[in-house]
């Protein structure tokens, strides 16, 4: 009663944890314990002893890297001439423009509003005058033929 009461994916954990250790402890019975650490670690050793590289690879090595090395040094001289091009092409802000721009744009509004508004009088006066126009034209006794 001491015990929590146990869930059930507790006891399939358990179960499973059990089921492992068995099978590690029958491994470890088939090989000695020197054995198989002893056969592991020389494995590893080995391996990094037999990746040493000839000379004639190292330096095949060498020259590729410097060769890819010269060839991105060369685009980089390449994209910084394209550029220097770009920015000789793109013309330069002056100092008042920058400084004084918010009043070009204000005046440009200026103006265009001024203009739309005389549009919007012109229009006003001829719808004006269209609307005279019917008014004369269903007035009853008229005749316009």
């Amino acid at each position: 009663m001491n015990e929590p009461p146990q869930l059930p994916e507790h006891e399939e954990a358990q179960d499973l944890l059990k089921d492992v250790l068995a099978f590690i402890d029958e491994f470890q019975d088939q090989n000695s314990p020197t054995e198989a650490a002893g056969s592991f670690s020389g494995d590893r050793a080995k391996k990094k002893c037999t990746r040493s590289y000839s000379p004639a690879y190292d330096r095949q090595r060498r020259e590729r890297k410097k060769e890819e090395r010269q060839k991105l040094r060369s685009q980089v001289d390449q994209y910084e001439a394209q550029l220097e091009i770009l920015r000789l092409r793109k013309p330069m802000p002056r100092a008042d423009n920058t400084k004084w721009g918010w009043l070009t744009a204000v005046t440009d509004e200026e103006e265009k509003r001024r203009k739309a508004e005389e549009i919007n009088r012109q229009l006003r006066t001829l719808l004006a005058q269209q609307l005279t126009d019917f008014e004369k034209r269903t007035r009853p006794g008229t005749c316009v033929c």
